[in-house]
């Protein structure tokens, strides 16, 4: 490539790139997970990739924006609540058997490659 095939980036491809250089810097993540007492006292982190969940805070999906992380939450829920209801189970059996369909997602930070969650929102 010379020179004269270079050209000047338009004011919206530098406002993207600091948009994306700021996020980059931001050490806020979101993560997914389920926790099967109201103490939240045993949490299972969800693992996008693998599809499973894990003890381990470590091995969970982080997200950077709390928009993908509860669209997770809504993609799960309402997946184990479909799954339970083709079993044949209404509302109430589900309800009395303890099935959760409570999600969480913890907004945490990364700074100086530790992990540590900042709050947790809960929904139903």
């Amino acid at each position: 490539m010379n020179e004269s095939e270079v050209r000047d980036l338009t004011r919206e491809e530098i406002r993207e790139l600091k948009h994306r250089a700021a996020d980059f810097e931001n050490p806020v993540r979101y993560a997914v997970f389920h926790s099967f007492t109201p103490q939240m006292n045993w949490k299972m982190w969800h693992d996008a990739q693998q599809d499973v969940y894990c003890s381990d805070i470590e091995h969970a999906t982080l997200y950077k924006r709390y928009e993908h992380a509860k669209a997770i939450v809504d993609i799960i829920t309402d997946s184990a609540h479909a799954e339970v209801v083709a079993d044949g189970m209404s509302d109430y059996a589900i309800k009395k058997a303890g099935i959760p369909r409570r999600m969480y997602v913890a907004k945490i930070t990364t700074k100086n490659n530790n992990i540590k969650v900042l709050k947790y929102d809960y929904y139903e």
